[in-house]
């Protein structure tokens, strides 16, 4: 039985000496000491990354369109980011036409591309904003830069919402407005002239865009 004994000693010296040691370490804060993650001091809180810049400048773009958090943006198949096309299909959806209608004419006036001059040098950006349409949208609106593609593309969106309501949303008659003004348009009418390549070229895009849009729209 001696034997037994002095093993059974010898064990609780050894746990009593580690036990010890984790002690020792303990108190001076090193091996056992608590990780900063874990416990953020004041004098070291933990990092919080800033956005990059263009994140930024496109959130302050942005920050006071409203948009909806319904849409699935992989149903419109155009070559915008993410944060553009988001913002196009709330303003379609907030003044009330198919967003179809407004990617179409993005396509036929700029190719979706927002730095967009005339040669003329009247019409402006993506959506190709005359320039006398700038007064009264500053001042409905406050909106000054017409290259901008948030301003620009809720302006265009604003200007056929007005003649797809006026026009019960006949898609021929809102282009030709568009395009020519509404007096403008008045006066093809007379003449005859109900569609153009204009109108067409829009019809096509506007289709090409429906046939992978879950959503069904039908061209009038």
């Amino acid at each position: 039985m001696q034997p037994l004994i002095l093993l059974k000693q010898y064990s609780m010296y050894m746990i009593s000496l580690i036990v010890s040691l984790a002690v020792s370490l303990c108190s001076k804060g090193t091996a056992f000491a608590v990780p900063s993650v874990m416990s953020p001091s004041k004098a070291n809180p933990p990092c919080m990354c800033e956005a990059p810049e263009i994140f930024e400048t496109e959130e302050a773009k942005i920050r006071d369109f409203p948009v909806s958090p319904q849409i699935t943006l992989r149903e419109y198949d155009v070559p915008l980011d993410v944060l553009q096309k988001d913002a196009a299909v709330s303003a379609a959806e907030e003044f009330g036409i198919p967003p179809e209608l407004a990617f179409g004419v993005m396509y036929a006036e700029s190719r979706y591309t927002p730095s967009v001059i005339s040669d003329d040098g009247k019409n402006y950006g993506i959506m190709q904003i005359n320039e006398i349409n700038f007064e009264w949208l500053n001042e409905k609106f406050g909106f000054s830069d017409f290259l901008d593609y948030y301003q620009n593309m809720r302006s265009g969106i604003y200007i056929l919402s007005l003649f797809y309501e006026k026009y019960e949303g006949d898609i021929d008659k809102v282009l030709m407005c568009y395009r020519f003004g509404e007096f403008g348009a008045q006066k093809q009418w007379k003449k005859g002239v109900l569609t153009d390549g204009y109108c067409e070229k829009v019809r096509a895009e506007m289709e090409r865009i429906s046939s992978g849009n879950e959503s069904g729209f039908c061209l009038k």
